[in-house]
């Protein structure tokens, strides 16, 4: 059954258009590491894509060493979603992802829209500039190059990466 915070979610950007059941032994490692209310989601609604991939829950491999409880947060980020908050606009302020939908075709769970060449190396904020790229080695490849933020979360993304 869904809470009110995910109805909220469901209500706004719609079903979702793929889904994969989650592995008991994936919410088996989660706990302690991962936000119980994002274990409950996995495990209700599978690891999915929303809005044709503009939101998606995935697995993270979670790597965290003690769990924070951040239930609280979970259920904001889905209670709060509107489905512009998730579509990055272009350098005219213009929303990307519609578009690059269109021009580039739906993702795949292991893929994200990423731009080539990368911002943080000078590219351009622009639709002809985006590519469909596996979502491991881009992101990788940009981790190289600069240290990632994490949109609407004021997490310590460095506290992350070190496991804190």
């Amino acid at each position: 059954m869904r809470d009110e915070d995910f109805e909220v979610f469901i209500d706004e950007v719609g079903e979702a258009d793929a889904s994969v059941s989650v592995p008991a032994d994936a919410i088996e490692a989660g706990k302690g590491k991962l936000p119980d209310q994002l274990l409950a989601y996995w495990q209700a609604e599978g690891w999915s894509s929303y809005a044709k991939g503009l939101f998606w829950t995935v697995n993270p491999e979670p790597k965290a060493k003690e769990a924070d409880d951040r239930d609280f947060e979970v259920r904001t980020f889905f209670s709060a979603r509107d489905a512009a908050d998730g579509d990055l606009k272009d350098e005219g302020k213009r929303p990307l992802f519609q578009r690059a939908l269109r021009e580039l075709g739906p993702l795949a769970s292991d893929e994200i829209y990423g731009f080539e060449p990368p911002l943080v190396a000078g590219g351009r904020l622009v639709l002809e500039n985006l590519r469909k790229v596996k979502l491991e080695p881009h992101l990788r490849i940009l981790r190289q190059l600069s240290l990632p933020r994490i949109p609407f979360s004021g997490a310590d993304v460095e506290g992350l990466l070190q496991g804190r």
